[in-house]
């Protein structure tokens, strides 16, 4: 069957480790679309960081999506409107707030068009991520959280090894309630239990009469887990965690050989 939709993680899938997409890549995708394909760039980042790839790559129309903050948005790239959202309850917030404060790690939240931090060491800022123009509000207590709405997403920012340390400490109420996830090795995050980028696929499939079985996602980190389980084929990055390996329907070359292209060129000959 041919594709109908295909679904791309960003980091450390689409984008090469100096953060651009190849233009082998954009070759690819661009046969794909013009064959009827519908592109979906699924990514744990904010649309702010993404806005400025979508032009790159150059093959989306008004009729196109890009779901966002791991499938907790969606929005119409034909003016960036939000088609759906799922917040979450802000008194959890708060209390995720504190419980980052009793751990001694940087905590930041994301709504559509700002972000929260609990303190200048702001992820986003020490050049791991320099292309994210969001407005941040710095915040001291939970209490400050009160003061903003629709929040997708709250998470625990520190080095490596402290993040590790700390997510055996969280709470299982936190963790078997919502979806908590180890999305990238500095950043531990909650998000909604029926929140992940799966089930936005499976709404995006829903609204564009497309049957998931017609999907192809990729993805190389935990927070990819539930695209590749739910998409009717799962394809793991050469460079993915083992735990995307082991579910996924295929194994391609890693993001600095162009792996997402590789795949579909393959599957196109």
């Amino acid at each position: 069957i041919m594709f109908k939709l295909i679904a791309i993680d960003m980091d450390g899938t689409l984008l090469r480790s100096d953060h651009t997409v190849s233009q082998y890549t954009k070759d690819i995708l661009k046969k794909f679309s013009d064959n009827g394909a519908r592109i979906v760039i699924s990514t744990g980042r904010p649309l702010n960081a993404v806005i400025h790839y979508i032009n790159d790559i150059g093959i989306f129309s008004d009729d196109d999506f890009v779901i966002c903050n791991n499938g907790a948005s969606i929005y119409s790239i034909k003016d960036f409107s939000p088609i759906y959202s799922n917040y979450m309850d802000i008194n959890i917030c708060k209390e995720i707030f504190d419980l980052g404060k009793s751990f001694n790690v940087a905590i930041e939240a994301f709504s559509h068009d700002f972000s929260i931090a609990s303190e200048k060491h702001n992820h986003f800022d020490n050049g791991d991520n320099n292309d994210l123009p969001l407005k941040v509000h710095y915040v001291n207590t939970s209490d400050d959280l009160a003061n903003f709405d629709n929040l997708f997403k709250i998470m625990f920012v520190a080095d490596e090894d402290k993040i590790n340390e700390i997510i055996p400490l969280v709470p299982s109420q936190y963790i078997d309630n919502y979806n908590a996830i180890h999305s990238l090795p500095k950043i531990f995050e909650f998000l909604n239990k029926d929140c992940g980028k799966g089930f936005a696929i499976a709404n995006l499939c829903n609204i564009l009469n497309i049957d998931i079985n017609h999907v192809v996602s990729f993805g190389d980190a935990p927070n990819d887990v539930d695209m590749i389980k739910m998409c009717g084929t799962g394809v793991a990055i050469g460079n993915a965690y083992d735990e995307i390996k082991e579910i996924a329907n295929f194994i391609t070359k890693n993001n600095d050989e162009d792996g997402v292209a590789y795949f579909l060129e393959q599957y196109l000959s």
